[in-house]
């Protein structure tokens, strides 16, 4: 574009930084509905290499409208140590299932995760661009309904998602995105009316295309024991950091639906 006389920002074209709500801890909730996570993964221990992000999302029945984004895990892992990761993550936050892609890359850890945990899983079948999975869930950074909860990560994570697509690596975003596409799909019917006008405004043939091609990939339930978790019980462990100890978790009391 430079050579051709139109210089562009260093901004992507997507998400815009007045979008993005950062939320102090002492002024978020501390119980949430339903905690779910989702996965972005990388099996390589490479300081070059993409890291693994597990972006975990909270929602409350009393406030439907909003879908909090609670903690993004992330590092540099390989396999063993992403499993045990996984469990710990989902142990402190008492996440009710996880969101992964069914790629290639990915298909060995979902078998790994039905087979050796109590996780649930929930699979989609990805879509060809990430650019068309993050502009389906633009509306809900533009209608200021993504509430991101303060932490170590947020900085680096909004300079990546705002920057988007001209970035060397795109893993937070890409495990943001999919926390979001199930509260679209599964939580939200504003936000369906809310694509509906992005499309129109700006760019109705790629947002329609990514519903008409997105699929959901049927679930099954999880009945194996489960494998111990290598950094024992109640500890995150050194390798990542998941925030206070006082952060609140889900209520004990569940009965939310989502057909799980």
């Amino acid at each position: 574009a430079l050579y051709q006389g139109t210089p562009t920002s260093a901004e992507g074209t997507i998400i815009k930084p007045g979008w993005l709500n950062r939320v102090f801890p002492d002024e978020a909730p501390t119980e949430f509905d339903i905690t779910y996570m989702a996965l972005d993964t990388a099996f390589s221990e490479k300081e070059s290499a993409d890291e693994s992000v597990i972006c975990v999302a909270g929602y409350n029945k009393k406030d439907p409208d909003n879908i909090w984004i609670r903690e993004l895990v992330h590092g540099r892992w390989s396999f063993p140590d992403l499993i045990a990761m996984l469990e710990q993550t989902q142990k402190y936050y008492g996440a009710k299932f996880l969101c992964i892609e069914q790629a290639a890359s990915g298909q060995s850890l979902i078998q790994v995760l039905e087979r050796e945990t109590r996780i649930h899983i929930h699979k989609f079948k990805p879509l060809k661009s990430k650019t068309i999975r993050l502009q389906t869930v633009a509306p809900l950074f533009e209608a200021g309904r993504v509430k991101f909860i303060e932490g170590e990560w947020t900085d680096a994570f909004f300079k990546e998602i705002v920057a988007f697509p001209h970035v060397p690596h795109d893993d937070w975003t890409d495990a943001t995105v999919w926390c979001l596409t199930y509260f679209q799909f599964h939580m939200d019917g504003l936000a369906r009316e809310l694509t509906g006008a992005f499309a129109n405004a700006r760019n109705r043939v790629e947002t329609k295309r990514s519903f008409d091609e997105f699929t959901e990939l049927g679930e099954r339930n999880n009945r194996s024991i489960g494998r111990r978790n290598m950094f024992g019980r109640g500890s995150p462990g050194e390798a990542y950091r998941l925030g206070a100890e006082t952060r609140g978790r889900r209520s004990s009391d569940l009965r939310f639906d989502t057909d799980m």
